[in-house]
């Protein structure tokens, strides 16, 4: 589900069509606005592979579009829905907290993946899953947090304060730091070739979501969407993991693919 306008959102609709018709079971769902849909702007400087990112903040949106984008994400029956990222000018984290309480009426589970007010007010309605990283971590807790038990025992904090099922804490290339019912349990990344970190993130929070929906184990699905994050930052530029990269990695860490 996205926001669509001007000639930058034309683009993304074919680019998203072609997605379409190359995999199945892949489908998007566009939200017509007045104004050009947000582009962010990624440079790769060959000789050193530094990546520069320029977040464009986007357009402001009308109470009407706002509301429509959150219809849309509620339409059907969906086993999981993704509040990833910031919000458009305009639109406060009060809308995460509306998604994930309409989310939770109609039986899904909401995973948020935000910064900010919109992690602060989302993570209000108790999502399914939260993946802060360490200093947004600190923010929930109101406090500093440092690395081990301290990791553990604020994901911990985090889980009763809002009731939070799972707590997946982000650290980018020692992997994640997963905290839910049955205690915690750092889960280490694989050693890879970076190329890009542009997406990891992203790829992380797909790999758990498509291995929860696919019946995985829990802790095996952190580990899935580890590898999947690690599978992302192999690949140049914007581009986002690959399955076949990724279930490589998977296996080794010692777990097993999901079945398609």
């Amino acid at each position: 589900m996205w926001a669509r306008g001007g000639a930058i959102g034309d683009l993304y609709q074919e680019l998203l069509d072609e997605e379409v018709r190359r995999h199945k079971g892949f489908s998007h769902r566009a939200v017509e606005i007045d104004a050009s849909t947000r582009e962010n702007i990624i440079v790769v400087e060959d000789d050193t592979g530094d990546v520069y990112r320029f977040g464009m903040p986007g357009p402001e949106l009308s109470e009407h579009e706002a509301e429509a984008l959150l219809d849309a994400a509620t339409e059907g029956e969906a086993s999981f829905v993704v509040a990833s990222g910031s919000l458009p000018p305009g639109v406060t984290g009060q809308r995460y907290r509306e998604l994930g309480k309409q989310v939770s009426d109609l039986g899904g589970r909401f995973v948020l993946d935000s910064s900010g007010d919109a992690l602060r007010e989302g993570v209000q309605v108790g999502p399914f899953m939260v993946k802060p990283n360490r200093k947004e971590l600190g923010q929930l807790v109101g406090r500093e947090v440092s690395g081990g038990d301290d990791l553990a025992e604020a994901g911990e904090e985090v889980r009763r304060r809002y009731g939070v099922e799972v707590v997946m804490i982000s650290l980018a290339a020692e992997g994640a730091m997963v905290v839910d019912s049955n205690g915690s349990e750092h889960i280490a990344a694989p050693e890879v070739e970076i190329k890009s970190g542009v997406g990891a993130g992203d790829s992380t929070v797909a790999g758990v979501v498509l291995a929860l929906e696919r019946e995985m184990d829990l802790r095996d699905a952190m580990r899935y969407g580890v590898a999947a994050g690690a599978a992302a930052v192999t690949t140049p530029g914007s581009q986002l993991c690959g399955k076949k990269t990724t279930d490589k990695l998977f296996e080794e860490m010692k777990g097993s693919v999901p079945t398609q």
